[in-house]
């Protein structure tokens, strides 16, 4: 793997933003985009967002690389979902990371309070 060179932004699509993996060799990008591509057709039966930044920190440990990944989705102005993994496999970091924002998701979905009715006390 590619571990020096400087970072450069890569953007998928108008809604995926990428920093810090401009890092990576050609081949593991290509297989970033189709595990990303993978979880945001799920992401998008589930909700509308506006915005999915993701951001990549390498940290070297004796011979082995970290990847600590942070990633905010914004799903309309007002609300965000927030979520970071550290792992040495930078594909099942990802994974991770994708399926806790599709968690948050569906806890977000039954737990809203706009959806459900105020109930009425009665004295």
């Amino acid at each position: 793997m590619a571990r020096e060179g400087k970072e450069i932004n890569l953007i998928l699509g108008k809604n995926i933003q990428l920093l810090g993996f401009g890092v990576l060799e050609p081949s593991e990008i290509a297989i970033v985009q189709g595990l990303l591509q993978t979880y945001v057709k799920k992401i998008e039966t589930k909700t509308d967002y506006n915005l999915l930044k993701m951001k990549l920190k390498m940290h070297q440990h004796n011979t082995r690389f970290i990847h600590e990944i942070e990633s905010q989705l914004i799903v309309h102005p007002g609300k965000s979902f927030v979520t970071n993994v550290s792992d040495k496999n930078i594909y099942k970091a990802i994974a991770t990371l994708m399926k806790k924002l599709l968690s948050e998701i569906d806890h977000y979905k039954r737990r809203d309070v706009r959806q459900r009715p105020i109930k009425k006390f009665s004295r």
